[in-house]
């Protein structure tokens, strides 16, 4: 079963008695507490009864229960219409909802009426081994559904209450979007899997992925283009609801979204913009109509306030003072995540985004300091700063190759220097391998084995002149196997640069803490 929602009736279900007969009923607290726990373990419960809305309602706060239920449904009209209506208000499938009641026509009413719905007879010792067998099945899980569902169920409210046309109550909803992109969705790879293997209506790929295997499919950025969406609008948070993959910028491999976002345009816009990001995108499989849908306002995910309310919505309170800065461009996501350093750091990546305005907010390069672009910069206590990524021409416009490498490069790398040994910052600078297979040196680019060697040369050499400078030197750890080329790494790299990122990073957190405490015993 690949059940999301439950659907309880009350008497003699969820309680012994018939409330309505003004019987002292009494909780069932095996099933109260198997509610509770599903909950938690993302599987929602819902009510379809025959009772007095508000004489059930106050039973069921009595017994604490009554914040536990989403759209409940109590009144007396045949239950059959009743939950179908219930199913499509929750924008679910009927084979994702299990229906439990202790009366057989009810249950073989709902079941005539939609096929695909389980049902199980509240009166059978298979009532509670179905239970405890979707306890089991999620019990991995730690994802409670409820405020998404009640957003759902207030949002619904308000559309059938405020007689607007649906585009203008959805211009009224202030719905706003961001799309994270390649390595920056390392953090959030466990649901993005959950999304893919969970999601049926409107999985429009119709794909998997194994359990475990999503971090190695968004870690290959020089196969796959990887976006996850977020969403939330004035009725709250809604948080990823969306994934997609691309092959070589022009197939689509996985295009998913949470039916949560049903009739809210999400993947229409998503489906615009990937199309205006790569324009020769095949999306002849995708049967959706890309536009981009007005009332859906995009946002940068590097945007300060914009990645503060993901971290906070997926991970709670989880979250640190920023004191760490990843600049390695595409792959300082990977960093973070592998490092454990993800809550702990702002981190640059390949500027895919929605305003060219916030360019330079979010991603770092050297040739910054040839002008006064870098003060526009933030720059926390500690950074870590790959230097490959600036030993391609593509990043010194307008620069010959003889005057990037005979004056603007040194000149940055020793302004740079400065101004981190100046303003007290201390910075972990990565250079890249020299020994390499010709076919992973993307001389296309403008790197060439001497180059490399050459700019390498210069960090060693300011490594010893400034204090507040240390060098991660790849030739040291990697081996060429485990670089794709010489600027891009894979899994096993990434994870043994994010170790040496870490132990640097404690080590300077520790070296700012001995003078304090020094100080404080002396006193």
């Amino acid at each position: 079963m690949n059940i999301k929602l439950i659907v309880w009736d009350l008497d003699d279900t969820l309680w012994s008695g018939t409330l309505a007969e003004n019987d002292d009923v009494q909780l069932f607290s095996e099933r109260a507490a198997y509610i509770r726990t599903l909950n938690g373990q993302g599987i929602v419960s819902a009510i379809c009864s025959k009772n007095d809305t508000d004489v059930a309602k106050k039973k069921l706060i009595e017994f604490g229960l009554w914040d536990q239920f989403v759209f409940p449904k109590i009144s007396f009209s045949p239950k059959a219409p009743v939950i179908k209506q219930l199913i499509s208000e929750m924008q679910l499938r009927a084979e994702n909802v299990l229906f439990i009641d202790d009366n057989i026509h009810n249950l073989q009413e709902v079941k005539h009426l939609l096929p695909d719905i389980s049902v199980v007879d509240a009166n059978t010792d298979q009532c509670n081994l179905t239970l405890i067998d979707l306890l089991e099945q999620t019990k991995g899980v730690r994802k409670s559904r409820i405020e998404e569902y009640r957003m759902l169920e207030t949002r619904l409210r308000d559309s059938q209450t405020s007689n607007l046309p649906q585009e203008e109550f959805l211009r009224s909803c202030e719905i706003c979007l961001t799309m994270v992109h390649r390595m920056d969705n390392l953090d959030f790879a466990s649901r993005i899997e959950e999304l893919i293997n969970r999601s049926n209506q409107l999985n429009f790929t119709k794909s998997r992925v194994a359990a475990g295997s999503a971090p190695e499919l968004i870690s290959d950025i020089l196969r796959y283009d990887c976006f996850s969406i977020f969403v939330w609008d004035k009725y709250g948070y809604h948080g990823l609801v969306g994934f997609a993959a691309l092959e070589k910028e022009r197939s689509i491999v996985h295009f998913v979204f949470s039916c949560r976002i049903m009739h809210m345009g999400i993947e229409s816009w998503v489906l615009q913009e990937l199309k205006r990001l790569f324009p020769d995108l095949d999306t002849s499989n995708i049967p959706v109509n890309p536009e981009k849908a007005d009332w859906i306002s995009g946002r940068a995910f590097h945007d300060s306030d914009v990645r503060e309310k993901i971290y906070r919505g997926e991970f709670f309170n989880q979250q640190e003072p920023r004191h760490l800065r990843i600049m390695a461009n595409c792959q300082s996501g990977a960093i973070a995540h592998f490092s454990g350093l993800a809550g702990k750091a702002t981190f640059d990546n390949a500027p895919q985004a929605f305003d060219p305005k916030t360019y330079i907010d979010r991603v770092f390069y050297l040739r910054f300091f040839l002008s006064e672009e870098y003060k526009l910069q933030h720059y926390p206590k500690l950074l870590v700063y790959g230097a490959f990524v600036d030993y391609a021409n593509g990043y010194w416009p307008g620069i010959a190759d003889e005057e990037l490498e005979m004056n603007a490069y040194p000149h940055c790398v020793l302004q740079f220097c400065n101004f981190i040994q100046q303003t007290d910052r201390k910075v972990l600078v990565i250079i890249p391998l020299e020994e390499a297979p010709d076919h992973k040196i993307p001389s296309h680019f403008g790197v060439t084995r001497e180059r490399l060697a050459y700019f390498n040369a210069i960090w060693r050499h300011v490594a010893n002149d400034f204090s507040n400078l240390e060098v991660l030197d790849l030739n040291r750890i990697a081996t060429a196997e485990e670089a794709i080329d010489v600027r891009h790494y894979s899994v096993p790299l990434l994870k043994k640069i994010a170790d040496q990122t870490r132990a640097w990073h404690d080590h300077m957190l520790a070296e700012d803490k001995a003078p304090a405490q020094e100080l404080a015993a002396a006193g």
